[in-house]
């Protein structure tokens, strides 16, 4: 475009010259055109370097311009990095979400159990069969969301936190809070808000039952959760026994609704204490009621 411009400003400075000139012979206005046609040559060789010199500072600026992008993006890592100390990760296990690095460790955990039931049941059971009722439904049996992992403050101390909805009214509570390290090779110490060392299959997590859920006698004994502090021996060298007691406020004393003040506990004091041997398996099988995913 500017090459067209000027090749236009040139005729037309040409066109001019020439009426305002005096005639010339055909020789001298041949030389006169020659001589326009090399300035106009040597113009567009002129347009034509200041062209390629534009169109190289405007691909050096654009090199400058992603050089600062890249370099804004680098310094970002850097500064996220240095947040992370230690070499620390977050991400996703195929188990938990979970935070990672320099003796810490942190995993979020949530269950969410939701069912529905029908009861064909008879209120007297001397009711003639006619007169039974059927009872149908559907509740969230159970909504929680924790935190567990462990901190290494000189000694490994670990941890877990859960909070729980009430399946009834939805309000959210604490139900289990507690902490524990190893005092020695095969002793563990722990405290807080927990079950106590009673039945087994309280003890299994309800997110690893078979049956829609425990049994109505596992239901009406266990000690369920209680707060006080507790100890766990594994003897070393050995992985088949173990022994669990804990001193406590006593029975069901850590559930939502009991008075959780010292001074108001139905139980002055009490101990709970349970032995376990394993004659076959893994340890694995000893928290689960169902089996290993494929097996």
């Amino acid at each position: 475009m500017h090459r067209q411009a000027v090749q236009l400003g040139l005729i037309g400075a040409m066109t001019l010259g020439s009426s305002g000139m005096p005639a010339l012979g055909n020789e001298g206005s041949q030389e006169q055109i020659e001589g326009l046609k090399e300035r106009i040559q040597a113009l567009e060789a002129r347009l034509e370097t200041q062209d390629r010199d534009g169109e190289g500072w405007l691909h050096e600026a654009r090199a400058e311009e992603v050089r600062g992008i890249v370099n804004e993006a680098m310094n970002d890592a850097r500064n996220r990095s240095a947040m992370m100390e230690g070499g620390m990760i977050a991400g996703h296990d195929s188990s938990n979400f979970m935070l990672k690095g320099n003796g810490h460790e942190m995993r979020f955990t949530g269950q969410v159990q939701a069912r529905g039931i029908f009861n064909h049941r008879r209120d007297d059971p001397g009711e003639d069969v006619s007169s039974a009722k059927n009872v149908r439904g559907a509740e969230l049996r159970r909504v929680k969301f924790g935190l567990r992992g462990h901190m290494d403050l000189g000694k490994t101390i670990d941890y877990r936190i859960v909070f729980a909805t009430n399946r009834n009214s939805g309000n959210v509570f604490l139900e289990d809070a507690f902490i524990g390290t190893d005092l020695t090779d095969g002793l563990h110490v722990y405290a807080g808000r927990l079950k106590a060392p009673f039945a087994k299959e309280e003890l299994v997590s309800s997110s690893r039952q078979t049956a829609v859920d425990r049994s109505a006698m596992v239901n009406n004994f266990t000690t369920a959760r209680t707060e006080g502090l507790g100890f766990r021996i594994d003897p070393p060298g050995q992985d088949f026994a173990k022994f669990n007691v804990m001193f406590n406020d006593g029975w069901r004393q850590g559930d939502a609704g009991a008075d959780k003040r010292f001074d108001q506990t139905n139980t002055d004091f009490a101990i709970t204490a349970r032995g376990e041997y394993k004659i076959l398996g893994e340890d694995w099988n000893y928290g689960h009621y169902g089996s290993r995913p494929g097996d």
